[in-house]
């Protein structure tokens, strides 16, 4: 398969992985999409588009469409959703001369890893590699899965009383893919014998999707239900996963998936 690189000069930087799904749900442009080489940008504000062969003029006038539309969705650098996407891990060289802020994250699209952004002193800038957070969308049976680990666990946690962000995902909207109908989570007390909650959270409508409270409470992994799931927006959003641990003695919960189905 031949593959062809078309580029395109911008004022200003896209957020990578919103774009390059508007690109992949657009039928004209779909078909030569290569979403295994994705996009990247690159220094002077150049956007870089795999295809799988040249476009037509109606093609290209499509993608144009596409990437003209382009609206980044409000506080995405804030939400860690790696507005850095290129085929290659950091280095210190990518640091505040760039652009780059500490707790911005690099998605590596060649190794498929992920990088959080600690330090970012121009010339040593510090990259840390996460655990990583697997997103499994299987729209043919309506499920939709985010495993979680982190990097000395296979699972997320957190021993906060307060709703900490445990991942962070894109969800295409109800009138796109179809409403959630049900959320559930794999998740344990992990240490201590508290017990724990989970959240999932609309952070660009600022909207409880669905939540439950002190529901987790045992040392073993097993699935617990969230109930009710409402407020879900019609159109693109970032979605969190949040938990917590119950008021009162100190214990750690772990979370390994949380199950979507629509």
């Amino acid at each position: 398969m031949a593959v062809t690189l078309y580029t395109k000069t911008l004022a200003t930087q896209p957020n990578s992985p919103q774009l390059a799904g508007e690109i992949d749900a657009d039928p004209t442009i779909a078909p030569k999409y290569v979403a295994a080489e994705g996009i990247s940008w690159t220094s002077p504000n150049v956007l870089q588009v795999w295809m799988s062969d040249a476009l037509t003029v109606g093609e290209e006038a499509a993608l144009d469409a596409v990437i003209a539309a382009h609206v980044p969705i409000t506080g995405l650098d804030d939400t860690n959703l790696a507005p850095f996407s290129y085929p290659r891990p950091p280095e210190v060289t990518d640091d505040a001369s760039k652009g780059v802020a500490v707790d911005d994250w690099w998605y590596d699209t060649l190794n498929d890893a992920t990088y959080l952004c600690t330090d970012n002193t121009v010339g040593a800038a510090v990259w840390e590699e996460s655990g990583g957070t697997e997103i499994v969308q299987l729209a043919k049976k309506g499920i939709f899965q985010v495993v979680m680990s982190s990097q000395s666990n296979p699972y997320a946690s957190t021993s906060s009383a307060d709703w900490a962000v445990l991942a962070r995902f894109y969800y295409q909207g109800s009138d796109d893919i179809g409403p959630i109908s049900k959320v559930q989570t794999v998740a344990a007390v992990v240490q201590g014998n508290n017990t724990g909650s989970l959240q999932i959270y609309d952070a660009t409508n600022l909207q409880v999707i669905a939540q439950a409270t002190n529901i987790i409470t045992g040392p073993t992994f097993v699935i617990y239900d969230l109930g009710t799931v409402s407020n879900l927006p019609t159109g693109p959003a970032v979605l969190e996963i949040r938990g917590a641990r119950s008021a009162g003695a100190a214990s750690t919960i772990g979370y390994s998936s949380v199950h979507m189905e629509f």
